[in-house]
């Protein structure tokens, strides 16, 4: 019985690993099925091993120490790892107010449990019940957000926090036990102390998130008033373009007789070059005032020609081809065409400017079945790599202020369970796109 309590437990500080990882960041460490084959028939076999060899680590260090090691080999983003320390102190932390909370209730003392491996297996379960009905809440409400939304600086700022609170809590279990062994302080007076120590650990882990919450949202709101004011800056531009656009036609139509009478007398004269050349002087002024149109969408129009106007003076070639109808904007919104459309754009931009040559920007719409098939591709310089997620992982040394631009195109994406694909094919980097 005590070597199947030990494996199980083993199993379920994997499985407590596994789901702290999903609940805290949304991190999928179990992609393929020999993921699940190496965690969980690792820690097997350890346990196992070590049960043969008389116990030579404890049960909870054999899982501490195998976990971060494995998670190195099968993670295809290795910066995982630095998040285990956070993700292990939170679930530990769960799991002893929920263990003191049960000593409390029984009137004995935490240690009771402790000394049992059948109990003890049961105290490292509250954080996966917990896990698997916030998994299954977030399904039903289709709520794809994790409870830590931190920078890499937040995240270091957690760690140390936990860190103290386990050694706190650790240090309280510790006088707690002493006294209540000792016979100086009564059992539910230790206890107590323990589940106060405990819950204000939880509680500041729910203050962090909360707080981390927030400040995630003030950036987006910071984000999105930008683009906002992008985007009106845009349409200030697309209206004084149309009032010129309209005052040159008001002078074309103005001159139309006297361009008239011009040409007849060329024509009456013969001398047919030079009315070749005058026909082609008033064909280019008339071109040029569609040379404002792209999809149709009159917001859209206005931020691909700001981007048109930044690839003319950095000298990148822009192809524009397809229509887009206002249909799509039954089942889009504009906000999240423009954020599609211009960081597609300033991405392409950005690659472009690191090119010596060939600086060409394709971008091509169409519409069919009320969806939008939107396609960008440019030449790329240096080799693209992905994260967990897709996105192309940012080369910029400040990392939580830069990657943002393809992370709010598949946010956009994502609203409408629309389909994101990013193709390299050596040096053209290819965006499609179906919303």
């Amino acid at each position: 019985m005590k070597e199947i309590c030990i494996v199980l437990y083993g199993i379920a500080e994997i499985t407590n690993y596994i789901l702290g990882y999903k609940v805290l960041y949304g991190k999928n460490i179990i992609r393929k099925w020999y993921d699940i084959l190496v965690l969980y028939g690792g820690i097997i076999i350890l346990d196992i091993v070590n049960v043969m060899l008389g116990m030579a680590v404890s049960y909870t260090e054999t899982a501490f120490f195998l976990f971060p090691v494995l998670l190195l080999i099968l993670s295809k983003e290795k910066k995982n790892v630095l998040l285990f320390p956070n993700v292990y102190m939170v679930t530990s932390i769960i799991n002893i107010a929920l263990l003191y909370i049960f000593s409390v209730s029984a009137n004995v003392s935490q240690s009771y449990f402790l000394d049992s491996e059948l109990y003890s297996l049961l105290s490292d379960c509250p954080f996966i019940v917990f896990g698997c009905i916030y998994i299954l809440i977030s399904r039903i409400k289709k709520y794809k957000e994790s409870i830590f939304e931190f920078s890499f600086k937040q995240n270091l700022f957690l760690t140390v926090f936990m860190f103290m609170m386990v050694i706190i809590v650790g240090g309280i279990q510790l006088i707690s036990e002493y006294c209540y062994k000792a016979g100086i302080i009564n059992i539910k007076l230790t206890e107590w102390m323990g589940l106060a120590a405990s819950l204000f650990a939880v509680f500041f882990c729910i203050l962090l998130a909360w707080l981390g919450k927030s400040v995630k949202k003030e950036e987006k709101y910071r984000r999105e008033a930008e683009i906002m004011e992008i985007y009106s800056a845009s349409q200030e531009k697309n209206i004084k373009m149309q009032i010129e656009k309209n005052e040159k036609i008001r002078s074309f139509k103005h001159d139309i007789s006297s361009h008239l009478n011009t040409l007849n007398n060329l024509l009456n004269e013969e001398n047919y070059d030079e009315a070749k050349k005058y026909i082609a002087e008033i064909s280019s002024n008339v071109l040029n005032e569609d040379a404002y149109k792209y999809t149709g969408l009159a917001v859209i129009d206005a931020i691909i020609y700001e981007k048109h106007m930044k690839m003319k003076e950095n000298n990148i070639e822009f192809e524009w081809k397809g229509q887009l109808y206002s249909g799509i904007l039954d089942t889009v919104r504009i906000y999240d065409l423009c954020t599609i459309f211009s960081n597609i754009l300033d991405n392409g931009i950005e690659a472009c400017m690191k090119l010596d040559k060939n600086r060409i920007i394709t971008l091509c719409a169409k519409m069919k079945d009320n969806k939008m098939y939107l396609m960008e591709k440019n030449k790329i310089s240096e080799t693209i790599y992905f994260d967990s997620e897709g996105n192309p992982v940012t080369t910029k040394k400040d990392k939580d202020n830069h990657g943002i631009g393809s992370k709010n195109i598949r946010s956009a994406v994502k609203k409408y369970n629309g389909i994101l694909r990013y193709n390299v094919a050596g040096d053209e980097f290819v965006i499609e796109i179906i919303v």
